[in-house]
């Protein structure tokens, strides 16, 4: 008995005393009010719980299938009056339209050569708001596009790849896939081209807004845009500067790059007879008009789109970008 009452005193006194820092913490942690946010956080967590994984989801839901359906009946895509058969046509095509029209009537069954080329001299940049891309679209890192995938046109696709459809009703559409097999931008991998980038970062919008100091797009630190805002057409000439840069240091060594790649071409069989639609592959959302899509609303870029329907002696036996 005498030996555990010593064994008792020789452990307090060796035990040591709590820190200045260590008192501190157990007398906020002991206090009401911190009870008090502990006991809200275990009753907001189930509510937490249910917004990410059923609010969340039933809303994405809900946003695909009545978009789906306003784009399967016609409401988002508006047909020219009367569109032509066509052997071969040019149209100007720009990324802003949620499905523009071409006018040109296909043929079931007929293969196609799409090209899409961008004059860099007399064509508007292409930008998903301020991220500089191309034709071959780009893989948006980033807790933006990662979480706006959900809402992309063609999940599959990459932000702003080419979408070609056939009719203003239903649902004959697919992403264009290109002939030389190039695939989305990345920002990520070895690689000369600092593409895709976000404009406001760029050199050349530091030196826009150095003798432009009074617009608002250079009253802050920030190119500072609504969510359905474009980039102000006063910047266009610097962004097509930053666009069209093709001289970086990569590794200490200076290189040219080819990107942005200016000709984006595809061949495909047409799998229904009807008028020839194009698009980038953006977020979407149901709205009323069904046209007045916010995430096109902001979009910059122009492009001259040429069409030739092709022997059948030259048409690939498949093709991976018809339906």
């Amino acid at each position: 008995m005498a030996w555990n009452i010593q064994n008792d005193k020789l452990k307090k006194d060796i035990e040591p005393k709590p820190s200045a820092t260590s008192q501190f913490v157990r007398t906020i942690r002991s206090s009401p009010a911190a009870r008090s946010v502990l006991k809200a956080g275990r009753a907001l967590t189930p509510v937490a719980y249910a917004f990410v994984l059923v609010i969340v989801p039933v809303f994405i839901a809900i946003n695909r299938i009545g978009f789906n359906y306003l784009e399967g009946s016609g409401r988002v895509c508006e047909g020219a009056r009367p569109p032509e058969w066509v052997s071969r046509a040019t149209g100007k095509f720009t990324t802003s339209d949620p499905c523009w029209a071409s006018g040109w009537m296909l043929e079931r069954g007929g293969a196609y050569r799409l090209t899409i080329s961008i004059d860099p001299e007399k064509d508007d940049p292409w930008l998903d708001q301020l991220m500089l891309t191309d034709p071959y679209g780009f893989d948006g890192r980033g807790f933006v596009y990662s979480a706006g995938v959900a809402l992309r046109r063609w999940p599959s696709a990459a932000w702003f790849q080419p979408i070609a459809r056939i009719g203003k009703r239903g649902d004959v559409e697919w992403p264009l896939v290109p002939l030389d097999g190039g695939g989305a931008l990345s920002r990520y991998g070895k690689k000369c081209s600092s593409l895709p980038s976000d404009y406001a970062n760029s050199a050349e919008h530091a030196s826009f807004c150095a003798t432009h100091k009074h617009l608002k797009s250079c009253a802050g630190s920030d190119l500072s845009l609504g969510i359905g805002d474009p980039l102000p057409p006063e910047e266009l000439d610097a962004a097509k500067k930053a666009w069209a840069q093709d001289s970086f240091v990569y590794e200490g060594r200076s290189c040219t790059t080819t990107f942005p790649r200016k000709t984006f071409v595809s061949e495909f069989i047409a799998s229904d007879t009807g008028e020839f639609f194009l698009f980038v592959n953006d977020a979407v959302h149901i709205a009323w008009p069904a046209r007045d899509q916010i995430s096109y609303r902001n979009n910059t870029g122009a492009a001259t789109v040429t069409i030739e329907r092709l022997p059948r002696t030259e048409a690939p036996a498949t093709t991976a970008s018809a339906p």
